[in-house]
């Protein structure tokens, strides 16, 4: 035998047998438990048994939740099928009055349930059929109608809204046979989420900018107009600067060139990165600003005019293109200003999907402090003596 027993009290025994069979128990209502309740059908058959039903020794427990208790007028006979699953339409029926309580699994929002059943009432037979919605301790009418007809079978069909509900629910079926009424089928249980919600038009891809990064080496910013100083010594980065974001508290950490650039390009501290002298150069292990934007799709590339910001000495590390402007050029022609800007220029207009990263190190703030003609604006051309310092 197979002891059955819910929230661990017996309620009955069952002999399990290859037939389709009903069984039916009478519970207490003080047995059952509000929300989940516990099924366990516990095996007490002879191995001879177990063999036979090819049951395996142990116990089988289930989890149902209790929606709602329906007391009957009278029980139901152990030996009557008053419900069962259709096994060829997957249905549901039953052939006494009384109601059936079908879960409906609402884990987003439902906009309509779809529901439709048949019945067979005959001359002067019919069979009346109440849909309820139970939720939440709430039994909300959904619909009451009659299914009656001469002859053949009569059917019922319907959607019903259900307004946004959900979790756990509970479609209550109540059927009400006229004496000699036929079985009556349930064939559609359907639930239709509320659609979602269109989703916002996406915004086009923003196309990467170019960067263009300039190192202006050894310059002071206390002799540019944007940062003060009363001569017009920078107009055209003045006039950058009065269309930019310009910081007023940015320092290098270091005062030269070999400690400096690899800052610049890691975003690293001496500390971190290492390079405090002219022996030491940046390691593959420290990610440059050219590697990242490189994985991001760019072409790098970087024009030098400083020995000190050179690709030996590991800052090249992540550019398409290097170049070292003093390598095979006069050193006039190395720092000539006018020299790096026409090759950045023909660089740019190659034709390229990719955006660009450029980097250029100028070098003409840089010893010797000798400008050339044009450019020498700030001197006593009448002054043919020597320096010695004194404001004059």
């Amino acid at each position: 035998m197979t002891r059955v027993l819910v929230n661990e009290v017996e309620v009955g025994q069952i002999l399990p047998t290859s037939e389709w069979t009903a069984q039916a128990f009478e519970l207490d209502p003080e047995l059952l438990r509000t929300g989940v309740n516990g099924i366990e059908f516990a095996f007490q058959l002879s191995s001879k048994q177990l063999q036979e039903h090819r049951l395996a020794e142990g116990s089988l427990a289930i989890q149902f939740r209790t929606i709602a208790l329906v007391e009957r007028s009278q029980p139901i006979p152990t030996n009557t099928e008053s419900a069962w699953p259709g096994r060829d339409r997957q249905d549901l029926g039953v052939n006494q009055s009384g109601k059936l309580f079908i879960p409906l699994d609402a884990t987003a929002p439902m906009r309509s349930l779809t529901f439709a059943a048949s019945a067979r009432p005959g001359f002067g037979r019919a069979t009346d059929l109440e849909l309820s919605l139970a939720s939440d301790d709430d039994l909300r009418p959904l619909s009451d109608d009659r299914l009656d007809g001469l002859w053949g079978r009569t059917a019922y069909a319907d959607t019903l809204l259900l307004d946004g509900l959900s979790g756990p629910a509970c479609l209550v079926v109540e059927v009400d046979f006229d004496p000699g009424g036929e079985p009556f089928a349930v064939e559609t249980v359907e639930l239709e989420p509320v659609p979602s919600e269109p989703e916002p038009p996406s915004e086009p891809a923003l196309t990467p900018p170019d960067i263009v990064l300039i190192v202006l080496d050894a310059a002071r910013p206390d002799h540019f107009g944007c940062y003060g100083y009363g001569r017009d010594t920078t107009p055209q980065l003045d006039r950058l600067a009065s269309e930019s974001l310009v910081f007023s508290n940015a320092f290098a950490t270091a005062a030269y060139t070999a400690c400096s650039m690899p800052t610049m390009i890691s975003g690293l501290s001496f500390i971190d990165h290492g390079v405090t002298n002219r022996r030491r150069v940046l390691t593959e292990s420290v990610t440059t600003l050219a590697e990242s934007l490189q994985q991001e799709g760019y072409r790098t590339s970087c024009y030098s005019a400083n020995p000190n910001h050179s690709a030996r000495r590991g800052l090249g590390q992540g550019c398409d293109t290097f170049e070292e402007l003093w390598k095979g050029r006069s050193r006039d022609v190395s720092e000539d200003p006018y020299v790096m800007s026409a090759l950045a220029s023909e660089r740019l207009a190659e034709d390229s999907s990719a955006p660009q990263f450029l980097m250029l190190h100028y070098i003409p703030p840089h010893e010797p402090y000798t400008p050339r003609p044009e450019f020498d604006l700030f001197g006593d051309d009448r002054y043919d003596g020597e320096v010695d310092g004194t404001p004059r």
